[in-house]
């Protein structure tokens, strides 16, 4: 495990099947982080005990949940302003979205919600959405591509394998957290 002065000085981190409440804990002891790609996994949720956590460097942030029973405290508490580019599993939108469960879903809106609370609208250039469920039908991706004008908006087949080599980060697997 890293020492405390350097989670300060990480610019690049990939967390694999860690809690919400564990990611909270790391993010908010990076705050020079720029690359940020973690893998939610959760089968016991805890609430999330940080209410602010500010990233003004993280640049490129790639959200993969297996179980998402707790992850929006994380993503609530998260403040991005130099965001530029997001992946997301589509699955996972399921949850953002209000009556979800009351097959009522607007998944555009609560992504675009989002990205709002994290205030990176203006700063966002690359927004991909891997696709594992039909979620996002062709008007809510014309939503989310009106929303936010000035950003690449692209759905790709979610595959075990896809690796963001074009996205300004080594996410070498012998750095993995």
């Amino acid at each position: 495990m890293l020492s405390p002065p350097s989670w300060e000085t990480l610019t690049t981190l990939k967390l694999r099947d860690v809690p919400p409440v564990y990611a909270a804990r790391i993010l908010a002891r990076t705050p020079a982080l720029e690359h940020c790609w973690m893998r939610i996994w959760d089968d016991q949720p805890q609430p999330v005990s940080e209410r602010s956590i500010v990233l003004v460097r993280l640049e490129t942030f790639i959200l993969d949940a297996r179980q998402r029973k707790s992850m929006d405290e994380l993503l609530r508490a998260l403040v991005l302003p130099a965001l530029q580019k997001f992946a997301i599993k589509e699955a996972f939108l399921n949850s953002l979205a209000p009556g979800f469960n009351s097959g009522e879903k607007d998944v555009a809106s609560a992504l675009l919600r989002l990205l709002q609370r994290w205030g990176c609208n203006a700063s966002l250039s690359k927004l991909t959405i891997l696709r594992s469920e039909e979620l996002i039908d062709n008007d809510e991706q014309e939503k989310i591509r009106t929303s936010l004008p000035t950003s690449h908006f692209e759905i790709l087949d979610d595959t075990e394998e896809w690796e963001p080599v074009e996205w300004g980060a080594d996410w070498n697997p012998q750095g993995v957290l």
